[in-house]
């Protein structure tokens, strides 16, 4: 979430900075004047802290793009990480599959509570020395499908990333005319009808608002569009049934257990 969060931290930094460095001068010019005392110290312009009131808004308006968490060596956690991992599944934002070496499944069998939030359990099991031999001949590479499904993957990525923006843009607006939703999450279905009910008294911001909404109701359009055209051709795909076993995960139906034998 952060790599997501860092464009819009990076931006309030910089206008903070000079909304500071402003302030700072202004404060000084009049604690320079003859006749000033400390006491007179004048107050911090109010700017920055709205300013930055508006950057912590814009960034929980920001939705988390994870979809699937890999936890490595996940044998070795301890309970304190695995209540922390439980904490985030259950946050409901993304799927879970953990990696590890055999026995893995046994130790989480001795914490309940997460043990209960396993939905699927899948064991790698080992090439056998031909199997070893066939893949060192067949010096396997990508083939055109490979490629073709890495280039429709990305084209989804950067519809994601388009949406994201188109999103940004449009509560960034909102926020411009003092609008900000009071309550829930975003992009529901009730902050959608929130922001079908929005109007403007200047009929060129009403222009404005209807645009920056269009653009993200098409960019959501057709990043799921994308996702479902990935699906209907993943069945077919070599490598379909460990997609299919990893979005059990992803669509919440418990978290995966993978390990190799």
């Amino acid at each position: 979430m952060s790599i997501v969060l860092n464009p819009i931290r990076r931006e309030a930094s910089v206008v903070l900075e000079e909304i500071r460095v402003k302030d700072e001068k202004r404060r000084r010019e009049i604690m320079d004047k003859p006749g000033c005392s400390p006491c007179d110290r004048p107050a911090v312009d109010p700017t920055y802290f709205e300013t930055y009131k508006q950057y912590q808004i814009k960034e929980r308006a920001i939705e988390d793009p994870t979809t699937l968490i890999l936890v490595d060596e996940a044998d070795r956690l301890h309970m304190n990480s695995l209540e922390q991992i439980r904490s985030i599944f259950d946050e409901g934002t993304a799927g879970l599959v953990l990696i590890g070496m055999p026995g893995i499944e046994k130790r989480i069998a001795r914490f309940p509570q997460f043990y209960s939030r396993i939905g699927f359990v899948h064991e790698f099991r080992p090439l056998d020395a031909e199997q070893i031999q066939n893949l060192l001949e067949s010096k396997w590479a990508p083939d055109t499908t490979h490629e073709a499904l890495r280039d429709l993957v990305r084209a989804r990525v950067d519809a994601s990333m388009h949406l994201m923006r188109a999103r940004r843009q449009l509560l960034a607006f909102l926020l411009r005319h003092g609008r900000s939703y009071p309550t829930g999450k975003h992009w529901t279905q009730r902050h959608r009808s929130w922001l079908a009910g929005q109007t403007f008294q200047e009929h060129a911001h009403g222009i404005v608002f209807q645009d920056y909404l269009e653009t993200v109701w098409t960019a959501q359009q057709r990043r799921d569009a994308l996702i479902e055209r990935i699906s209907a051709m993943v069945g077919s795909w070599s490598l379909g049934p460990l997609v299919e076993a990893l979005r059990e995960s992803a669509n919440k139906s418990g978290v995966g257990v993978v390990w190799e034998a």
